[in-house]
Order: C-alpha cells, then structure tokens, then sequence
C-alpha cells in the first residue's frame, strides 16, 4: 500500500499523516472488488481531512 507521503502529495508542510483509532461502522459492497468503509473516530479527536485524488487515468 501506498500512504501519502510516499506520493508525495501533502505539498503543504503544515499538514502532517498521523494514525488515529477508529471503529468500522458500516462496511458496504459496492462492487466485485470494491468494500466501502464508513470509520468513526472517537468523539474528542481532531481530523483535518484532505481529499486526494490519485487516479492516474
């Protein structure tokens, strides 16, 4: 698996990859290969979300 530094696509140095705990809370088949995941984090922790899109089409 690839992470994100390893792309290199957080140009923003401010912006740092960090492991958070989280439960599954819903998993769902959307297709052959594909499981949708729905995470939930604990209540008190802060998540700066940065959506990327790394198709390569």
């Amino acid at each position: 698996m690839e992470y994100a530094h390893e792309l290199n696509i957080l140009e923003n140095r401010d912006i740092l990859a960090k492991t958070m705990p989280c439960r599954v809370e819903k998993m769902e088949q959307v297709a052959e290969d594909v499981m949708e995941l729905y995470l939930k984090l604990p209540p008190a922790s802060a998540c700066n979300f940065l959506p990327v899109n790394t198709s390569t089409s």
